[in-house]
């Protein structure tokens, strides 16, 4: 169903500038959402694109230009570089209350969570082509066809799953195995890596 996919394929990472390298901090460890953090890790947002996988599981702070603030129980946020060229989605926990304040939406701020991974290999596609077969079938035989009740996808969305552009759900499938396939040619992966920041603490810095 459509959820099941959005929910799975909800998000990729964003370039955020910051002003400093990659480092560590120690005794900085919390818990925010599922596990724990051993460090907290201050980023040079480069470094942060260059190896996200060296990231997952940990707590991170990040500091980018919020763009945007879903309005449907605000609890997803987006950071931006300056390009916008990238995107990292932000899930508001319940340290912050499950929502972000609207207020944010346009200003540099910092983002401390839990960098989290999605991966995407064939099985998980499959499921998602069953899921989006089945509602096809049970509303062709209510005489409903899905365009009609198929929300357009979050363009933002679609920027942190590096789909710009594509607006299929076939286009969409063809672009995650066509990049599947290109990285197991590179790294002997099967798969590939969407991530999302768990917060459970937010600055505004403007």
């Amino acid at each position: 169903m459509k959820n099941a996919y959005l929910t799975l394929i909800a998000i990729l990472l964003a370039t955020i500038p910051m002003t400093i390298s990659c480092g560590h901090m120690s005794n900085r460890s919390r818990n925010a959402g599922e596990g724990n953090a051993d460090d907290t890790i201050i980023c040079e947002i480069n470094s942060f694109i260059a190896s996200p996988d060296s990231f997952v599981n940990k707590e991170v702070i990040i500091t980018g230009r919020c763009i945007h603030v879903c309005p449907h129980g605000k609890r997803r946020a987006f950071l931006a570089a300056e390009t916008d060229s990238f995107l990292l989605t932000c899930e508001s926990t319940a340290y912050l209350g499950g929502a972000f304040p609207k207020s944010i939406e346009g200003h540099t701020v910092t983002m401390t969570g839990i960098l989290r991974e999605v991966r995407i290999d064939e099985n998980a596609i499959g499921q998602i082509v069953e899921n989006h077969a089945i509602r096809k079938a049970v509303l062709a035989r209510n005489n409903v066809l899905l365009d009609t009740v198929t929300t357009p996808p979050c363009p933002y969305g679609k920027i942190t799953r590096n789909q710009r552009g594509i607006n299929s759900f076939d286009e969409q499938i063809e672009n995650f195995r066509s990049r599947i396939h290109t990285r197991f040619g590179k790294t002997n992966k099967d798969y590939i890596s969407i991530y999302h920041l768990q917060v459970s603490d937010l600055k505004q810095l403007d």
